[in-house]
This record gives C-alpha cells, structure tokens and sequence, in this order.
C-alpha cells in the first residue's frame, strides 16, 4: 500500500517536474527570441542608447584614468547601465511589436531627447568638468533668461563648440549604422534543442537571477531614499533615466510656478517667526548684494593691481570694516541667494528657503520701509529669489522691467535716487548689482577699461585678456559702491557690502566662471564682505562700530548674515542666533565651514 502510494506521489512529481520544464525552457527560449527579435529589428536604437549612456562614465573614468580601480568601477557601473537598458529595449519592441511605426516614432524622439542630453553632457564635461547633476538641474531652473542669453555668448558661441557638435552629430549617424548592421545577424538558437547550448542556458539563468537580485537591491534603496531619489542606484547607471528622474525630483521639491504656495507659507512665518525685541533706531541701512566677486581681486584685500581706489581710500580713512575670511555658503546665486534673505543654511534643502523666515518681512514688521532695487532679472525659468524676495518689500525695482533689459549696474542710480525722496523714520534699503558676472567685459563702460593683458601675468594670451576684463569689472564695481555710498554721506547710515560667489579667473586651467562644488575651487568662494559706516553711525554708535572693527579676521560665511543684520538693527528674532552674528560678542567663531566635502581653512 505504502508502495504504491510512494510510487503514485513519484509519478506525479515526475509530471509537475515534466510540465515545470516545458515552462521553464518556453520561458527562456521566448526571453531569447525577443532578445535575438529585438536586436535584429532595433540593434540601431540599442547601440544608440548605449553610446548615448557613456558621457557620465566619461566623466568619472576621466578624473583619474590611470587608476585600475576607477576602470573597475567604470566597467560595472556601465554593464550595470547596459543590461538595464537592454532590458528595456526588449521591454519596447514587445509592448510595440504590432504598431511598427509608433515604435519607430517613440524611439526617434527618444534617441533625441538622450542625444540632447549626451550633447549636453559632453560640453559640460569639457567646460565645468561635471555632469548634469542634480544641482545642475536646480540651477538651471533657478535661473533667468538674460543670464542664460550671457551664459550662450560666453560658452556656447563658439567654434570649437560648434566643431564639437558637428563631430558629435556624424559620431551618432555612424554608431546607428554600426549597430544595424552588427546587430542584423544575431541569433539565439534552441536552448534545449542544442546539447551543446547548455551553457548558454546556465548564463542565461545566472544572469536572470542577478538582475532580480540587483532589480529587489535596487527597489528596497529607492524606497529607502524615497522613490524619485536620484541619487538612488537604480538611477544612476542610465545617464537619461537620471537626468529625467533629476527633472522630477526638482519639480517635487519646488512649487514650481505656484507663487500662491509660497507666499502662504511666507505669511505663516510672519505669525510663528516673533519678534522678541525691537530696539532698531538706525534710519538708513543699505544692503548691497554683489554677484560673483571675488575678494583676491580686489586692492582692498591686498590684490597688485589698484581695483578698489574708491575702498581703499575709505577703508583708509576708518570709514570701513573689512572683513577678510569670508565664504560663500555655494558657488550659485540661486543656491546662495536662498540662503541669505533667509534663515536657511547651506545644508538645507532647496525648497527649505521659503519654509524659514526671511530678512525682508522681519525688516518691515520692525517699522523699517523697505525698498527692492535690482540689476537681475525679476522672471525666473522656474524660481527667481529676486522676485520673491522683492515681493515682500514696500517698493520694488528692475532694470529688465524699467528698460527691457539687464545692463549696467550704474542704472540702480537713478531709481535710487527717487526711492530716497520719500524718506521714512526706517529706512532698509536691498541693491543687488550684475557686479562681475561673466561675460565680464560687458559689466563695465570704456572709462573703465583701464587694465590691458599685460598687466596680467598668466601663461595664456585668453587668460590675460579676460582676467584684465574682470580686473575692470571689479574697478568699475567699486565705482558703484563708492557711489551709492555717497548719496549716505551726510546720514546716520550703515551700508553692509557682500557678494552671493566668487569667481574662478583662469587659475593655472583654462576656466573662467564658477561651476558645481565638487568641481570648484576656492576662488568660487572667497568673497568680499564690508561695512562701510557713516560718520554719524559712527559717533552714535561707536561700540557697534568697534565691534565689527574686531571681528574683521573672524571665519564666517554668508548665509549666516541675517543674524548679523538683525543684530546691527537690535532685532531679535525667534530663529535669531547671535553666535551666528559675526560682530555679537557671543559669535561662534569654532563652527566648522565645509566645502567640497572638507574643512575649508583660508589660504
């Protein structure tokens, strides 16, 4: 009885093992027929996306080529991409296989869109030395449409940009052609069907279950990290996944477009943020935001050649503190300016910005009149910190509504001058100037073209020319403030001077701008920061005064200043830190200061 029941239960796990074979080998013999259909009928599309994936790679493999254990990890990372992306032209062909021109339509647009990108990519590895990253991307949304007009006179007119287009456009052509031909004869035969295949059915179930696995790794990561993480493995290996999934991330982050959002959340703020005490009499402060200065520049800091006579003088005379050991809390003006009109700080989020309480309300709650006057532009592809913020003061001014256009610094003048008519008990005034941002010989008047590139002592003729162009950019910048410093003279006022980043001019590479962090160097950073105080301030309120004369060689960074500005105004706030306040006597001079992942420590 026991045998017959044990030789039942045999026959039928034979049969169940019989049936399990015959699945097991239709499913991988169809994973091979779509494999060997999809490569035959679309070799072009996957040999395109896998040329179009190498830019990233690109990138890592060229920082230290010579180190066996970058190619390693060059070589995963791209098998990784390619199984990924092979998986998804199977995927393609299969959804699409009756609708032969919707696919060849959908994978045309696709190669383009990764064709951009790959393109993109190449020119950003040439001229930054990065890629698209994720604060590649928050920086291209976050900026305006003048300064991406200068940003494509300055890099990308060009004609060796120009020659490297056109290479690239044949190099695409030939590797679509290459693939179709090298991919047209690719066979998968019977798996079972051949004895002598069984290997090809072991590799076949290895590799299977290796992207399971790595599939299952990848998914429990995302949900770790949240899903449209792009920092996220499953993310990383496909160059156009990542930059695509970069998109995504940004737009959930930011309230793109949603003023309504953002200015609901500000006016929360003007309830939770208290002000715990108001003791402000000061009548004039003026707050002046530079762009991209860099303090080694400047005469004032110490520079050969004479750029700030006019601060020279004053600093000279007493009038100034200057401060020597500054740094930008990023090398971006949307990433910076987030920063310093609020009590966001360099490690937090991008959209964290309009979640803290900004200088601007405060300023205004306090009695002060507050008066917005900018050289930048008011719109914003997808965010603009100089809309916003203007948007919380009294009065608002921009040169590209006024006149159409960005131009010289010297047009907040005028504007200026018809704010300052209408005076009030408190009066907070914000400037924020074009200053020395590339293309720098377009920031200043022939007037000030007073440095040529003999003055300049660099190996290369274009670095000579453009560091003599930014040299006159910073002459002609210290001509505004001595400008705007005038028109306070005979007042009680106070003008605080501090730039949003500094600037890289060729130093020993073929480099002009300020680019990622990772790809940065010191020079991006390295800011001026002054005050420059009226006589009147100075007898009605010296110890402020000396304060600050004390604190010239402390280590700070700028998206700490509007705990200095509350303090100089004696207004204290619920998110106020006066060991943040650089002239406070309980200032923290022992915070670190990190960049580029390390301490940073002057010169």
């Amino acid at each position: 009885m026991n045998g017959n029941i044990t030789f039942k239960c045999f026959q039928i796990f034979l049969g169940v093992k019989k049936i399990l074979s015959e699945r097991i080998e239709k499913f991988f013999q169809k994973i091979c027929d779509e494999s060997g259909k999809t490569l035959r009928e679309d070799g072009w599309f996957f040999g395109l996306l896998l040329f179009f994936n190498l830019s990233a790679f690109l990138e890592l493999f060229t920082k230290n080529p010579d180190s066996f254990d970058r190619i390693i990890f060059f070589t995963k990372i791209f098998l990784t991409g390619a199984i990924q992306i092979f998986v998804f032209c199977v995927a393609f062909r299969y959804i699409f296989s009756r609708l032969p021109k919707v696919k060849f339509f959908l994978q045309v647009l696709i190669s383009i869109y990764c064709a951009i990108i790959f393109v993109t990519e190449i020119f950003l590895i040439y001229q930054f030395q990065t890629i698209i990253r994720q604060a590649t991307i928050d920086i291209i949304l976050g900026t305006n449409p003048f300064t991406v007009k200068e940003f494509f006179g300055d890099y990308i007119l060009k004609p060796k940009v120009f020659a490297g287009i056109i290479a690239g456009v044949l190099m695409i052509f030939l590797t679509a052609k290459f693939s179709k031909k090298f991919f047209a004869a690719v066979t998968f035969p019977k798996i079972f069907g051949d004895k002598t295949k069984f290997i090809q059915y072991i590799l076949i179930v290895v590799a299977f279950f290796f992207i399971a696995f790595r599939w299952q790794n990848w998914i429990a990561l995302c949900e770790s990290n949240g899903m449209l993480n792009p920092s996220t493995p499953i993310f990383k290996s496909v160059v156009p996944l990542r930059v695509t999934v970069s998109f995504v991330y940004y737009l959930r982050r930011v309230p793109v477009g949603s003023e309504e959002t953002i200015f609901a959340e500000m006016d929360k703020l003007n309830e939770t943020e208290k002000i715990l005490e108001n003791n402000s009499t000061l009548p004039y402060i003026v707050f002046v935001i530079g762009e991209s200065a860099d303090r080694n520049y400047m005469s004032l800091y110490g520079y050969k050649l004479e750029t700030t006579p006019n601060l020279d003088r004053r600093f000279r005379d007493g009038e100034i503190a200057r401060f020597t050991d500054t740094i930008a809390c990023g090398n971006f003006t949307a990433i910076t300016m987030s920063k310093i009109g609020t009590f966001a700080e360099k490690d937090d989020e991008l959209n964290d910005w309009y979640r803290k309480a900004n200088l601007f309300d405060i300023m205004k709650r306090a009695g002060y009149y507050t008066v917005w006057i900018s050289n930048q532009s008011h719109i914003g592809i997808l965010s603009n910190f100089d809309h916003y913020f203007a948007e919380r003061c009294n009065e608002k001014f921009f040169t590209d509504i006024f006149y159409g256009k960005r131009g010289l610094d010297e047009w907040l003048l005028p504007p200026l001058d018809e704010y300052m008519k209408n005076l009030h008990e408190k009066n907070f005034y914000i400037i924020h100037l074009t200053g020395q941002h590339p293309d720098y010989g377009a920031r200043y008047t022939p007037e000030f073209a007073k440095f040529k590139a003999e003055d300049i002592d660099k190996p290369e003729e274009e670095w000579r020319r453009k560091t003599a162009e930014y040299a006159n950019a910073t002459l002609y910048n210290d001509y505004i403030l001595e400008e705007i410093i005038k028109r306070f003279e005979d007042k009680n006022a106070v003008m605080i001077y501090i730039s949003d980043h500094g600037q890289e001019v060729y130093e020993g590479r073929n480099f002009g701008g300020h680019s990622l962090e990772p790809f940065g160097s010191v020079h991006m950073i390295e800011i001026p920061t002054l005050v420059w105080a009226s006589k009147k301030f100075r007898e009605t309120y010296p110890e402020k005064f000396s304060l600050m004369k004390a604190a010239e060689d402390k280590p700070y960074r700028n998206d700490y200043l509007i705990h200095a500005i509350l303090d100089l105004a004696d207004i204290h706030t619920t998110s106020y830190d006066p060991t943040k306040s650089i002239w406070n006597k309980n200032f923290d001079s022992t915070r670190p200061r990190i960049y580029n992942d390390k301490p940073y420590t002057k010169n």
